[in-house]
């Protein structure tokens, strides 16, 4: 059966590099699966502050409507259902990618285009939350990561009152992400534990910020920032743990690449509870979903019983080839359903 032809609309900053983002990342392969055009419907990042979304590729209309004579499928990728006006140029079936997730009541600020075919959500809570809304055809596919690239660590030993150290990598793309993405927090956190060593994987954003941030607490010789391309693994190999806590979960993805890429590596993980990750985390033992300083202590204070979890736990649940099957079958789907 000869693939579709896909169109892929994406949301995320248009100057970034693929292989520091993990929506980016998630597409590429994606792309590698069923080839198409990529097209970035938002705008530059420096006027994303003040661009409503609901603007978002007006000035790419008649482009978009070119794609309606040359694909078989449109695939958008967006943290939030967003049912932007511009997808009514589509005339080909529409898959919407939800990646991120969200607290509370889900109110659609504009209705589904006719050509919604199917929504992928990364959560059961935000696919409930959609279908509440009158959404159909939603379904539930976790992503997932390139396992080969993550191969299991050898286990670090910690005892009470050692150096503990910690890997955050999910960087701010704007500054209310320090609060947002808990980066202040873990500043904070370190400015009263002098056994705690944090290590951030950054991208390019907002670096002079950081190191002010830094120098106020007079934590150079505790955290340091790494911001250029780096195998992660080489980071989780020197890290007890990695860590993301965040305020606003709609800001990352609901299984964010940084926390199951230590988990394929048999690290532990500390996160916030309103990351749908954090259910498969507690449910498993593999590392502590809580407040961010009550969560260290207890990831501090029985680290060898989360550590051994993490690396019993089944490496397979987090492949990505699992995320493209489904995701590559429902867009297959949806374009045949435009051919009877």
């Amino acid at each position: 059966m000869t693939p579709p032809r896909v169109a892929y609309l994406v949301t995320y900053p248009r100057d970034v590099d693929p292989s520091r983002e993990a929506v980016a990342q998630d597409i590429a392969a994606l792309r590698a699966r069923l080839p198409g055009p990529l097209i970035s419907i938002s705008p530059p990042e420096r006027l994303r502050p003040i661009v409503p979304e609901r603007v978002f590729g007006l000035w790419a209309w008649q482009r978009l409507r070119a794609l309606n004579s040359r694909v078989d499928a449109i695939f958008v990728t967006h943290g939030q259902p967003v049912f932007f006006p511009v997808l009514r140029a589509l005339t080909r079936p529409l898959v919407y990618n939800v990646v991120a997730d969200a607290v509370g009541p889900l109110r659609l600020r504009h209705p589904a285009p006719p050509t919604l075919a199917g929504v992928i959500s990364a959560s059961v809570t935000q696919r409930d939350r959609l279908i509440a809304t009158g959404v159909r055809d939603v379904t539930v596919i976790p992503p997932g990561i390139e396992l080969a690239r993550f191969p299991q660590l050898p286990e670090l030993a910690h005892a009470p009152g050692e150096r503990f150290v910690l890997l955050h990598a999910s960087a701010p793309w704007q500054v209310a992400d320090f609060a947002r993405k808990g980066i202040d927090s873990l500043l904070d956190a370190a400015v009263v534990r002098p056994d705690l060593q944090l290590i951030f994987l950054w991208r390019g954003r907002l670096l002079p910020e950081m190191r002010a941030r830094i120098e106020a607490r007079n934590l150079h010789d505790r955290v340091t920032v790494v911001d250029r391309r780096v195998a992660i693994g080489d980071y989780l190999a020197v890290a007890h743990a990695a860590v993301l806590w965040v305020t606003d979960p709609s800001v990352v993805k609901a299984y964010p690449h940084s926390l199951l890429e230590a988990l394929a590596s048999g690290r532990p993980v500390l996160l916030s509870p309103n990351l749908a990750l954090a259910a498969d985390v507690a449910a498993q033992g593999v590392g502590v979903a809580a407040p961010l300083v009550a969560g260290l202590d207890e990831l501090m204070m029985h680290y060898h019983r989360y550590a051994s979890s993490a690396r019993q736990a089944p490496r397979e649940q987090w492949d990505r080839a699992r995320w493209l099957d489904q995701t590559a079958a429902l867009i297959a789907r949806a374009a045949s359903s435009a051919h009877p």
